[in-house]
């Protein structure tokens, strides 16, 4: 009932429509078997229950196939596997009354039985196989810098910092996940230049440069904020802009200001979020550090927020016979230890997100059966100097 109204897509709901039919047909199956198995005064009393055991045969079966393809091993499955002992009962227990001979056209019947079936597992692989996969997502982030303004005493530079996404797509999605700081980053000439071995250091270790007179300095934190409190729905066409005026300060050693963003979406026509959850990994009141985020997401002490909310598919049936799954968002607020890459007393804001069975997102893995077509993970990035700034705000 709830997917002819509620699914999220147009095949779903006419799958609601057919199921709904179904069940119809069901109850007037149930009626009249009492009349075939009593006087059989009604003429197609027979073929109705013919009908309504089919229906519950390849019902049966769709369920059983959705349910073992996704590993899904719960107490459903002595239901489906009951209702086929049933309806092989049922099916000699209609043979032994000579059915098929009060049936007008048996085979008239026969096959209308397999064009419904047919129909009913068509509209399943459209809705929930091949639409997903054929129609794409189209989401596009991108991040800027606006036009910079120096101080009245020269100290230090306002400069705008702009994100926007667009969903240039047919369809809807959900973001899940997200983050955008703004960082300044020293260096300094080095007339000796770079040696072999940094070189090799640097491309071995998945560096996307590596310069051969600068010397880069600890990361400074501008600022951070999360674009958009997950989740939040943009629709097909629609788009989110987030503006910051961030404070640039002068004589400080800052040659470079750099700007980075990143995303986490769900496609609307496959999920739909529920109501999120918030927790943290200090007290509120004393700020002591009191949960650890999972290995997989953070180092043991680094701060943390986690949202976290279930997701449901796109139709009832799809969440009948999958595993509950959960979407978590963790902004990781690391402390500084020897060896990391911004400042002491300061932090470098990251961000993890998951699809897991697992409430608390302990699990990095998406569920089985989703793959990477759960999510779809976006970045951008816009770097500056700050001696362009400077020139910039001087015009």
């Amino acid at each position: 009932m709830k997917d002819t109204f509620d699914a999220l897509t147009f095949a779903g709901r006419l799958l609601g429509i057919l199921v709904m039919t179904a069940g119809l047909v069901e109850v007037a199956a149930a009626m009249a078997a009492f009349e075939f198995w009593g006087q059989r005064r009604l003429r197609h009393a027979g073929v109705t229950v013919l009908i309504g055991i089919s229906i519950v045969a390849v019902a049966d079966i769709v369920f059983l196939v959705l349910q073992i393809q996704n590993r899904y091993l719960n107490p459903l499955l002595l239901l489906w596997g009951s209702l086929a002992l049933w309806t092989v009962w049922a099916m000699r227990a209609l043979t032994r009354q000579n059915i098929w001979a009060t049936i007008p056209h048996p085979k008239g019947v026969a096959l209308g039985v397999v064009v419904s079936a047919a129909i009913g597992a068509t509209s399943i692989a459209y809705s929930q196989v091949y639409l997903p996969y054929s129609t794409p997502v189209r989401p596009d982030l991108s991040v800027s810098f606006g036009q910079p303004n120096l101080s009245t005493d020269g100290t230090y530079i306002r400069l705008p910092a702009h994100l926007e996404i667009r969903n240039e797509s047919s369809v809807g999605v959900y973001v899940i996940g997200s983050l955008w700081t703004v960082a300044g980053e020293p260096d300094t000439f080095n007339p000796r230049g770079t040696e072999m071995n940094e070189y090799m250091d640097g491309l071995s270790q998945g560096s996307l440069g590596v310069y051969g007179h600068n010397r880069f300095g600890l990361v400074q934190l501008l600022s951070t904020a999360g674009v958009v409190v997950a989740p939040e729905e943009i629709p097909p066409g629609g788009k989110v802009m987030r503006d910051q005026l961030v404070d640039v300060p002068l004589k400080t050693g800052l040659s470079n200001i750099r700007v980075f963003a990143q995303l986490e979406v769900l496609r609307g026509d496959r999920y739909r979020p529920g109501r999120a959850h918030t927790e943290t990994s200090w007290d509120p009141h004393s700020h002591r550090h009191i949960k650890d985020a999972p290995a997989w997401a953070a180092r043991p002490g680094d701060e943390f927020i986690h949202h976290y909310f279930k997701i449901y598919r796109s139709s009832e049936i799809l969440n009948l016979t999958h595993a509950t799954d959960y979407a978590s968002e963790w902004w990781i607020l690391p402390h500084w230890r020897n060896g990391d890459g911004f400042e002491k007393d300061e932090t470098d804001p990251q961000i993890a997100t998951s699809i897991t069975r697992d409430r608390g997102g302990n699990e990095p893995a998406f569920a089985p059966g989703e793959g990477k077509n759960a999510a779809i993970g976006l970045a951008a990035e816009a770097e500056q100097s700050v001696a362009q700034l400077v020139k910039e705000a001087k015009k």
